[in-house]
């Protein structure tokens, strides 16, 4: 893993600092502290940062707030960092919320800093490679534009209405347009997502997909993913 990758954590516990640090670390990546979203923000224009873990319950600005914000941006860099909520909210409608506001995914404390680890290193792992292999690559299918500059997604009718990505949103919508017509199944998502490091999530990726799909909508493509029950997916 480079060492010069570097990892924004947003809480306003400092023992989930101090353990998540040390874990990080340890695994040779660089840790960058902010106790508060308003913090953050700051990091966010004077660090470079790769990959953010994200509290929701804080004070002053929440974490899902934050997170709204940051998604919402015009498609960016910034506008499609990875974020890992890390939270002590454990219910269904949380995890799901998190992840339709833009999150890449969610987990719940008590946490395992192993865990943590195992995810943030696919994450970045998936990341770097979008950034060394797909550099200023175009994608065109259908009546779609996959921009990796800038993780974009447009309608090739009205190439200036971009419409921003999340990483995994882009890594995603990429695997189904070089897989046109066919369905890619649940293993390759596994794989190819999150490099077989992380069990496959059904859920997680089904809101993945419904913020693709409302995303589609909003730049009128025709364009569809379908799901193939017990199977995967595909995009027609």
């Amino acid at each position: 893993m480079d060492e010069s990758l570097q990892i924004l954590i947003i809480d306003d516990d400092p023992n989930v600092h101090q353990v998540l640090a040390f874990a990080l670390l340890r695994d040779g990546l660089k840790v960058i502290s902010a106790y508060n979203t308003k913090q953050a923000h700051r990091c966010l224009v004077d660090e470079k940062v790769d990959l953010v873990i994200l509290d929701v319950l804080m004070p002053g600005q929440s974490g899902t707030a934050f997170c709204k914000d940051l998604r919402e941006k015009a498609a960016s860099k910034i506008a499609a960092l990875p974020i890992l909520f890390l939270s002590s909210l454990s219910d269904e409608e949380d995890r799901v919320l998190g992840l339709e506001i833009g999150g890449d995914d969610y987990m719940t404390k008590p946490f395992s800093p192993k865990e943590v680890v195992t995810k943030v290193k696919a994450m970045l792992r998936r990341s770097c490679f979008s950034k060394v292999s797909h550099e200023a690559t175009l994608i065109e299918k259908a009546d779609l534009k996959l921009n990796s500059q800038d993780y974009s997604l447009s309608n090739v009718s009205a190439d200036d209405n971009k419409i921003a990505l999340t990483l995994t949103e882009f890594a995603l919508l990429e695997l189904l347009m070089n897989n046109y017509g066919n369905v890619v199944s649940k293993d390759t998502l596994s794989r190819e997502l999150y490099a077989g490091e992380v069990a496959y999530d059904d859920q997680r990726i089904k809101n993945h997909i419904k913020r693709l799909r409302a995303k589609l909508k909003k730049i009128n493509s025709n364009t569809s993913i379908e799901a193939v029950y017990g199977v995967g997916f595909k995009m027609v």
